[in-house]
């Protein structure tokens, strides 16, 4: 059975305002010393979880939101990096790929006479 609604536009006002507090505006930080943009964008995505490019740009005070696509080009190309929905995540089964060719390589080394040492961790 429908209903009719006296007011839509009040029921959209509505869900905008749950939306946005429950969606609080970023805090910037600042990049930390010896990391770069990228490795900044990168670790900011593996302990915040995905995010718009906005907010990436706002958190980590970049001058816009354009260079966080030009910053994980290379990312997004190689699969490491993907963007679902309009927002940027870390690539869960990327470094389980990685793992399965860089095993796959150090076999091929080994099989030819290459001595292959295991990463110091």
């Amino acid at each position: 059975m429908n209903t009719a609604v006296s007011n839509p536009w009040g029921i959209l006002t509505q869900i905008a305002t749950r939306r946005a507090e429950r969606e609080r505006p970023p805090v910037p930080q600042a990049i930390p010393a010896g990391m770069t943009r990228t490795e900044a964008i990168r670790d900011l995505l593996r302990t915040s979880g995905p995010k718009n490019a906005l907010a990436i740009a706002v958190i980590l005070e970049l001058p816009d939101s354009g260079r966080v696509a030009a910053l994980l080009k290379e990312d997004l190309r190689k699969g490491a990096v993907r963007l679902v929905d309009g927002r940027y995540e870390i690539n869960p089964d990327y470094d389980a790929q990685l793992l399965r060719d860089l095993n796959q390589a150090a076999a091929l080394l080994r099989r030819h006479g290459w001595k292959v040492k295991e990463p110091a961790q």
